[in-house]
């Protein structure tokens, strides 16, 4: 199901190749390690947030240099050929915690791919409405490639980060639920007590 198509991958660390993006101008800032092609080589994110009490938004990160990384490895596979990348989606993630008490996000990708040259044609089909997924692929067969691609992301900074703020506001938000049911409950037995007590003053009338 899956093509092999052996793609050139950027290697070594990932400081200083970083291509300038308009999305996330601050990438090189976020992010530093290798390029997640392995857990040894993960790539690690760095929560500039931390220390604070915002809540910092690394899967965003983590979604902006997959794509990247697709993009530079696809530029040109070892056949010679340009890719166009059709989809890019999480087939799997996987939280794991290592000996040294750090924390990875193991995710494998399902991606969709054309070359380059076959792009108009690819598009003509997806646009001319045919619904037959079947139908669709045979018309597409030879045309578009179906892989996966292993990424590996050091989320320590973030996933401890967030985790102590979201607990540290259940706990604020449960203490604050908990002294309201206790005001409402006063009030409650306040209340009952002033009618009982207009009750028996009636009756000594």
């Amino acid at each position: 199901m899956y093509n092999d198509l052996q793609t050139i991958r950027p290697s070594g660390p990932i400081d200083g190749q970083l291509p300038r993006h308009a999305n996330m101008p601050d990438i090189e800032k976020l992010v530093t390690g290798g390029w997640g092609y392995s857990q040894a080589e993960a790539i690690i994110i760095n929560n500039p947030k931390s220390g604070t009490e915002e809540m910092f938004d690394g899967i965003a990160v983590q979604t902006f240099m997959a794509g990247l990384r697709n993009s530079l490895e696809f530029s040109k596979a070892a056949d010679g050929h340009a890719y166009a990348l059709l989809m890019q989606k999480a087939a799997s993630n996987n939280l794991v915690k290592a000996d040294d008490g750090q924390y990875y996000d193991h995710m494998v990708m399902d991606i969709l791919a054309t070359r380059e040259e076959d792009g108009e044609a690819v598009l003509a089909v997806f646009m001319s409405g045919q619904k037959d997924f079947t139908q669709l692929m045979r018309e597409l067969e030879g045309k578009v490639i179906l892989l996966q691609r292993e990424f590996w992301f050091n989320i320590s900074s973030f996933l401890e980060h967030n985790w102590f703020l979201t607990m540290k506001r259940e706990q604020q938000e449960f203490a604050a639920a908990q002294e309201a049911a206790e005001k409402e409950e006063a009030e409650e037995k306040a209340a009952q007590a002033a009618e009982e007590k207009a009750a028996e003053a009636a009756q000594a009338e």
